[in-house]
């Protein structure tokens, strides 16, 4: 008897994991941060406003690691909160465990992220989430790209009434809000580049091409790990409490 052929795997991966559960243990040898578990750290680190508890990281990607499992074009994470512990929500019907009709996942952050043949982090957007304060920065953006015939100034104006804490005439104190050390951990040691301010592209007169809103810290840094050539990237900070909300590896 011929048996029916099995159809192939899609390279596709899909991890949940719970996190945050539990602080560091005094004396315990911090993990290295590479891989799932650097991502972890990693978020931890950016956004230190991470609950603690019941808190869980789903990871998806249609991209296959490499042979290592350590290389990670792309992936997507999400982070929610879970209302209740595990066993007391979650009903089985069978070999289906699934939430009751009236639960109500909450996300605290979405993003992308992509990991290099070491499994360090090499790429990281985050999104959907108060902790990058993505509301306040989503109506900003919506309220200056609805007026075509709004021009640099007019958008720097609304971005004063929305009162960051770190808009364009504070580079001092955004500078210090940067979180060098932190980011070491992950990218060696750094040295920044440049900074600057990035405002808006205004409406085209003669186009259909709308306005886009930026209005976000733009930093160029370098960094370098022992042994390793230098590596640049560009990272972005919003500004109402200079967030991290994007790194890019750039070219040399």
């Amino acid at each position: 008897m011929k048996l029916p052929r099995r159809k192939p795997l899609l390279p596709h991966a899909c991890l949940l994991l719970g996190i945050f559960a539990h602080g560091p243990i005094a004396g315990q040898t911090v993990p290295e941060a590479t891989g799932v578990s650097g991502l972890r750290l990693f978020l931890e680190s950016m956004y230190p406003e991470l609950p603690t508890e019941r808190v869980d990281l789903a990871i998806t990607s249609n991209e296959p690691f490499d042979t290592k499992w350590t290389k990670l074009r792309s992936g997507q994470f999400e982070i929610w909160q879970q209302p209740f512990a595990w066993p007391s929500y979650m009903i089985v019907a069978g070999d289906e465990r699934r939430a009751p009709k009236d639960f109500e996942r909450r996300p605290l952050m979405r993003g992308e992220f992509a990991l290099d043949a070491s499994g360090r982090l090499e790429e990281f957007t985050a999104r959907d989430s108060f902790l990058a304060n993505s509301g306040k920065n989503f109506d900003l953006h919506a309220l200056v790209e609805s007026h075509r015939d709004w021009n640099e100034a007019q958008g720097l104006r609304a971005l004063r009434e929305a009162a960051p804490r770190y808009g364009p005439g504070e580079q001092e104190a955004f500078m210090k809000a940067i979180p060098l050390k932190a980011l070491e951990r992950f990218f060696g040691s750094l040295t920044i580049q440049s900074i600057k301010f990035d405002t808006m592209i205004p409406a085209s007169a003669n186009t259909t091409t709308p306005a886009v809103a930026f209005f976000q810290w733009h930093v160029a840094i370098r960094g370098q790990r022992s042994g390793e050539s230098p590596v640049n990237y560009v990272l972005h900070f919003e500004p109402f409490e200079a967030k991290l909300v994007q790194i890019m590896k750039a070219e040399k």
